[in-house]
């Protein structure tokens, strides 16, 4: 499991940039996590706490409005991760994430990060790099939008 959970963190924009062995001792931090069919994962709205890596099964991402109007974000399958904004903030979730087959995750609470990231200090410095970058990134897609 560790290497899958190794694989997916290395997809996650703002990790994959992070020396390979310090990487390891996060995917170490990881619990599995089995899902059956139609179970919710995640509910738009939810307080967040983890990230999810999916090692087997499929999910549907999706957002929906008060009068349970629904939008289908994406569908992600083996090898795939969704939650990691929950590791860097503590705004509500912004989409739910229900299983469309029996699933199994890959689970890292936002506890085991930040301790993570405590003993790791130099990871909170590339991570405010790529943040910076994804920002200036939001902001050049608006102004061309806009203008």
């Amino acid at each position: 499991m560790q290497q899958e959970v190794f694989s997916g963190l290395k997809k996650i924009p703002f990790l994959s940039n992070i020396p390979d062995e310090v990487l390891i001792t996060l995917a170490e931090k990881a619990k599995s996590t089995k899902f059956p069919k139609q179970a919710t994962i995640i509910m738009e709205g939810d307080e967040t706490s983890s990230l999810y890596i999916m090692l087997s099964g499929k999910v549907r991402v999706f957002s929906s409005d008060d009068k349970s109007k629904e939008v289908t974000l994406l569908i992600q399958e083996p090898g795939s991760y969704f939650g990691e904004i929950a590791l860097l903030s503590d705004e509500p979730r912004s989409a739910s994430v229900v299983t469309l087959e029996p699933t199994v995750c890959a689970v890292i609470s936002k506890t085991d990060f930040i301790s993570w990231l405590m003993v790791n200090p130099a990871v909170a410095i590339t991570l405010l790099g790529v943040l910076s970058e994804k920002i200036r990134q939001l902001t050049d897609k608006v102004r061309l939008m806009a203008l």
